[in-house]
């Protein structure tokens, strides 16, 4: 495993693009949600949602009490009260989210462990079914929950607005451009978004 981050850090430092920042930095940790398996990591994804890493990692902390000894965390979350939720900072919308996402894992409608074994374009499908659950939060579900290397979210501001930076650009790149701009990291484009939105 080490070799490989060794190998994939080689690839980014010999970049033309960002390979000042790589040859600066470690390569990026992709286990920021997945040390608690497939079900938290979508919701710790759902409260991440226009939330700042600092924001959503003090709510999720707090989120982390309320399911503290619970043996079975999805039953407990389609049957928790919206008040509840709303109490530790999560919004009425994203509460709403949990609750639905919790009910279908808990009545079997999504198996959520066997995503793991998906395509990307199956997981989406899937997860974006959900109301509440767009291409963002499927993304960094992706990325951080189950650690898919080649993730690249065009759209997301900050991956736009960096990147223009990096790229000395006038205006912020689109979401078109951004796409793009992204294919010459391929494999490994989860890595390169964790360098751009840390410029």
């Amino acid at each position: 495993m080490e070799d490989r981050r060794i190998k994939i850090k080689k690839f980014f430092e010999n970049d033309k693009i960002l390979g000042g920042i790589a040859k600066e930095r470690d390569l990026p940790a992709l286990d920021i949600y997945g040390r608690d398996g497939a079900f938290l990591s979508l919701i710790e994804a759902v409260i991440s949602q226009q939330l700042s890493g600092k924001a959503a990692n003090s709510i999720y902390k707090n989120f982390e009490k309320v399911i503290k000894s619970k043996r079975n965390v999805p039953k407990f979350l389609s049957e928790i009260e919206i008040s509840r939720l709303r109490e530790i900072g999560v919004s009425n919308s994203k509460a709403q989210c949990i609750i639905s996402v919790s009910k279908m894992v808990n009545e079997g409608e999504i198996d959520i462990e066997n995503l793991k074994n998906k395509s990307e374009e199956e997981i989406k499908e899937t997860l974006t079914k959900i109301k509440g659950i767009g291409i963002w939060t499927v993304n960094m579900f992706l990325m951080f929950g189950l650690k898919r290397e080649d993730v690249w979210p065009c759209t997301d501001y900050g991956i736009r607005k960096n990147l223009s930076i990096i790229l000395k650009k006038k205006e912020i790149l689109s979401p078109e451009e951004t796409e793009k701009a992204g294919q010459r990291w391929k494999p490994y484009r989860s890595y390169a978004s964790c360098y751009i939105w840390n410029i």
